[in-house]
């Protein structure tokens, strides 16, 4: 049995398809990380804190921060 992806690098061999879609693994997987999508892991969560804590902050065209001194800035 092989799935998309597998690198054939040598030899003679024949297939049957068995299924395709949603009805094949990766298809079965991506139906069970759309349900579980609505739990955030803590990776997630601590992103999100981040990306908001980043979203106010103002930036300069050099790239420096403004508004906020060096020390009070989230570490990630």
């Amino acid at each position: 049995m092989l799935f998309k992806g597998t690198a054939i690098t040598r030899g003679v061999g024949a297939g049957i398809v068995t299924a395709t879609g949603m009805d094949t693994e990766l298809g079965r997987i991506s139906t069970l990380a759309q349900r579980a999508s609505g739990v955030a892991a803590p990776l997630e969560k601590r992103l999100d804190v981040l990306g908001q804590r980043h979203a106010d902050l103002p930036v300069r065209r050099d790239g420096k921060a403004r508004g906020r001194e060096q020390a009070a800035l989230p570490r990630a």
